[in-house]
């Protein structure tokens, strides 16, 4: 039961039995583990594999630069640390609380349950599986988001970016000032709180009820479904980009086609069409009710007519649109799905670059 240290080109098969803390595995070293009990604070050195397939592992584990850690099985304890330039794979098991992803690390979760209080400040892509309440994005941090679960009270902080692209993200999301989140598809909790100094992106998606812009705040809307409650307090500037809009049922077309236009009317209803075809009704009560639609007579609110030639909706039409939309169909962006069937592909090139030979009329 003491220290446990594996030198340079050797390989550990721990199947039972119990192996002391402070284990040290070096340059070269694999240590797979599928049964058994070690103890805390393991220290996978640069350029060493780990591969757990089940057994326990006691709290403190370090994935130090050029390591390798696939986690499959079994349990890894509480604060969990993957250092810059480490690669960590869960794909099942479970892993403890305070997992703490640093800067330049990339952790990749397709299954299995990581617990509460995941600080993110390296490169997190979560495709499946269920991660606890309080994720937090940090400085530099990047949340990707394809499937799984995620629980409540998440963030993203100063600097930090959250892309919801599919799966579940439960509620009391806070977006703070700095950050930039990226709704295109998957569910969004209720009560997302976008806070002053953020910029959140909405796609495509469905947004729970009563998300909150706060004084200072940028929300894009251009595709998705908004549940009922959406407010927008003093201070805060909502824009819509959809291709026919009506207040309070009468149709009204801004004055050109990717040039805002501000809608200064309250106590009525917006509604329309939004860019990605989705329909969209927005209740522009002037008076605060929680659950109850609400934009303030101090909060912007503007509308714009999209054109899908004018891909990045700077209100020209260049080749720059060209070139972000081939790198957002390189990516699989729902952007990209420009006629909107099974996601971005050789027809959404054809059809896009049609739109873009048409221009906008």
């Amino acid at each position: 039961n003491g220290d446990f240290v594996t030198y340079s080109g050797s390989e550990v098969n721990i199947a039972g039995g119990a192996v002391g803390g402070n284990c040290n595995a070096h340059y070269g070293v694999e240590v797979n583990i599928s049964d058994g009990t070690v103890g805390t604070n393991f220290d996978a050195f640069n350029g060493s594999t780990i591969n757990v397939i089940g057994g326990n592992i006691g709290s403190g584990f370090e994935a130090f630069p050029l390591s390798l850690v696939n986690i499959s099985g079994g349990t890894v304890g509480n604060s969990f640390t993957a250092l810059a330039g480490s690669v960590v794979n869960i794909d099942g098991g479970f892993t403890g609380d305070g997992f703490n992803a640093r800067e330049r690390s990339q952790v990749n979760i397709s299954r299995g349950f990581v617990g509460n209080d995941f600080a993110a400040a390296g490169i997190v892509n979560v495709s499946g599986g269920f991660i606890g309440n309080r994720l937090i994005a940090m400085d530099g941090g990047e949340v990707n988001i394809t499937g799984g679960s995620i629980g409540f009270e998440s963030q993203a902080m100063s600097g930090s970016t959250v892309n919801i692209n599919g799966g579940l993200v439960g509620i009391e999301f806070e977006a703070l000032s700095g950050s930039e989140v990226n709704v295109r598809d998957g569910e969004l909790g209720q009560l997302f709180e976008a806070a002053a100094g953020s910029v959140v992106n909405i796609k495509g998606g469905n947004v729970g009820i009563n998300f909150q812009a706060l004084d200072g705040s940028e929300i894009n809307i251009s595709g998705g479904a908004i549940g009922a409650g959406f407010s927008a307090f003093t201070g805060s500037q909502v824009n819509v980009f959809g291709t026919e809009f009506f207040l309070d049922g009468m149709p009204i077309t801004p004055a050109a086609f990717s040039s805002p236009s501000i809608i200064g009317d309250r106590d009525a209803v917006l509604s329309g069409r939004l860019a990605d075809g989705s329909s969209f009704t927005l209740p522009l009560a002037s008076t605060f009710v929680f659950g109850a639609g609400f934009v303030d007579p101090g909060a912007t609110l503007s509308i714009t007519r999209a054109c899908t030639a004018d891909f990045n909706v700077d209100g020209a039409i260049t080749s720059q649109d060209i070139l972000d939309f081939v790198t957002a169909a390189e990516a699989g962006e729902v952007d990209a799905d420009i006629d909107g069937v099974s996601g971005a592909d050789f027809f959404d090139v054809i059809a896009f670059l049609e739109a873009f030979d048409t221009g906008c009329n």
